[in-house]
């Protein structure tokens, strides 16, 4: 992937962060909200295409996996220093292991992002066709699990499912094409 390729990713996650950041708050890194799911899929693309820029197509899938993977490890980090070490005044301090659990479910939740980049990276090689099911798979079964995930743990079912199960959504819909076009053959233009 070239430079202009990933400045896009950056610029686009710079973006997602400065809307996040738009109600006044400075930090949203224990929350489940519209603010901290912007900032935390601003914070995704941020690392893709940091890690995009430095990569070629070929390591597409470990450019995916290790962008994920830090962006898990930075969304516990935020939740750790905003609730431990900056904690609220009402608020109890949760174990790493509650950090751990209640980031894994963001994380699920933005599987898409990490799968749309990887589904670019294979298209961009001419290597849609084998891949694309599992791609899609994933894509939707991200936040699906996710919200089980949140659900196991006590979330309220109203607004989170709703959250999770529109994203879940967006996801197979956005699949379905991919899948299409990849059964189809890349065009060449």
């Amino acid at each position: 992937m070239n430079v202009r390729d990933g400045g896009a990713i950056v610029a686009f996650g710079l973006a997602l962060v400065a809307a996040s950041l738009a109600d006044g708050e400075l930090l949203h890194g224990y929350g489940v909200g519209p603010s901290a799911f912007l900032l935390h899929a601003g914070l995704l693309y941020v690392v893709l295409g940091v890690a995009a820029v430095s990569a070629s197509d070929r390591r597409s899938l470990l450019v995916a996996v290790g962008a994920h993977a830090a962006f898990f490890v930075l969304a516990c980090a935020l939740m750790y220093y905003d609730l431990v070490y900056a904690p609220p005044e009402y608020g109890m301090v949760p174990s790493p292991v509650d950090v751990i659990a209640n980031r894994s479910q963001l994380a699920l939740a933005l599987l898409p992002v990490t799968v749309g980049y990887l589904a670019g990276a294979l298209g961009r090689a001419g290597k849609w066709r084998r891949e694309t099911p599992l791609l899609v798979v994933a894509a939707a079964a991200g936040p699906v699990f996710g919200l089980a995930a949140s659900l196991a743990r006590g979330a309220a079912p109203g607004f989170t499912h709703v959250v999770f199960v529109l994203l879940g959504l967006g996801a197979f819909v956005a699949g379905i094409p991919l899948y299409l076009v990849a059964r189809r053959g890349v065009p060449h233009w």
